[in-house]
């Protein structure tokens, strides 16, 4: 990540499968509409879930049976978070919402 418009760059993995060092090559990236310091990651190891901006990165695997995460795409609504997986497409609607 880069907080200087790309002059420099650092590492934000901690958190991702390979203890920091993300082994796992990133597929997708989808930054909350409503939040954009929350972003989610998809992965061959599934989905994760920053709110910090990318200081700490947590799975956020419920309901996806493969977790091996080709796309990721947020409802313009900001309702619902579309994973493309290997075991097929799946819609995780946030609770909060109506």
């Amino acid at each position: 990540r880069s907080q200087d418009g790309g002059a420099t760059w650092q590492r934000a993995s901690e958190g991702l499968p390979g203890g920091g060092e993300c082994l796992l090559l990133p597929h997708a990236l989808a930054i909350d509409p409503s939040d954009p310091h929350t972003l989610y990651i998809g992965l061959f190891g599934g989905v994760f879930r920053t709110t910090n901006e990318g200081d700490r990165w947590t799975e956020f695997n419920e309901g996806l049976t493969l977790p091996i995460v080709f796309d990721l795409a947020i409802a313009a609504s900001g309702h619902s978070l579309y994973a493309a997986t290997y075991g097929g497409l799946f819609d995780y609607h946030f609770s909060n919402d109506p």
